[in-house]
């Protein structure tokens, strides 16, 4: 359950981008389709949130993928008649490197005070790296030769589904917006759609699939999570408010007894 009054808190320390403001306001309607936040301090808010409690998801998914990585280039090796050339060896330590980079910058972020701000920097670096990994990916594909093409189709036999829902779900518990969110799942199944035209194998042509399936899964859950955000903020409004209005009501009360206490001794 979100609690955005404990999130945000006015004494918090905020992106020196962000306003200053005493109080979130009032307005937490959402979009239909997407579900962004009209107001963008509960779009901030609720993105924060959503990108820390995604923590264990993302230093899990990054700690698997790292395995898999050795399992896959393992088994490819293994399976291969001819020992694995140099550019497979350098394929699988940048890979390697890569997400060890990957796994330690999400800790950092995830110690940092400023939620809003590690979120931030958490998706736009995420981002990034997602194109240019991509890139790399599809023009190794493109312009490889036909033992670097037999590598990476057995490779992606393999790992073709499993790092396509991985990407998929890394980039849905990034708090990101959904247009960047989308165009950044629209270019993994570009790059899907490619690898399966090289490799026309069963495992690789359903990973656009199992890709689009995680998407559409992934933001129907950030759907529900907004809303409980959504119901969450009004219920503490509404205390608050009832709150504010006993102070008051204890205000006056005290006042008319201390103004009869007065006359009385008049």
């Amino acid at each position: 359950m979100f609690a955005p009054a404990a999130l945000l808190a006015p004494g918090e320390p905020r992106s020196e981008h962000d306003p200053e403001r005493a109080v979130a306001a009032d307005d937490v309607t959402m979009h239909r389709l997407t579900g962004s936040f009209t107001d963008p301090y509960h779009e901030q808010a609720f993105a924060a949130q959503f990108f820390r409690q995604a923590f264990s998801i993302h230093a899990m998914i990054f700690a698997v993928s790292l395995l898999g990585i050795s399992v896959a280039d393992a088994f490819v090796a293994w399976s291969s008649p001819s020992s694995p050339t140099v550019s497979q060896w350098a394929a699988w330590l940048t890979n390697s490197l890569l997400l060890v980079l990957c796994l330690a910058a999400r800790v950092m972020l995830h110690r940092m005070h400023d939620s809003v701000r590690a979120q931030r920097l958490g998706s736009w670096t995420w981002a990034v790296v997602m194109m240019v990994a991509q890139v790399v990916d599809i023009g190794g594909l493109v312009v490889g030769d036909s033992m670097s093409r037999s590598a990476s189709c057995e490779a992606a036999q393999v790992m073709a589904m499993v790092q396509a829902i991985a990407i998929c779900v890394v980039n849905g518990t990034h708090g990101m917006r959904f247009a960047l969110k989308g165009g950044l799942v629209a270019f993994q199944g570009l790059r899907g759609l490619i690898e399966t035209a090289i490799c026309p194998l069963v495992a690789v042509a359903l990973a656009p699939v199992a890709l689009i399936a995680s998407a559409i899964l992934i933001q129907m859950a950030e759907l529900c999570l907004r809303r409980s955000y959504a119901k969450q903020y009004c219920l503490l409004e509404d205390k608050r408010r009832l709150e504010e209005r006993l102070k008051e009501k204890l205000r006056e009360r005290l006042e008319e007894r201390l103004e009869k206490r007065l006359d009385d001794f008049a």
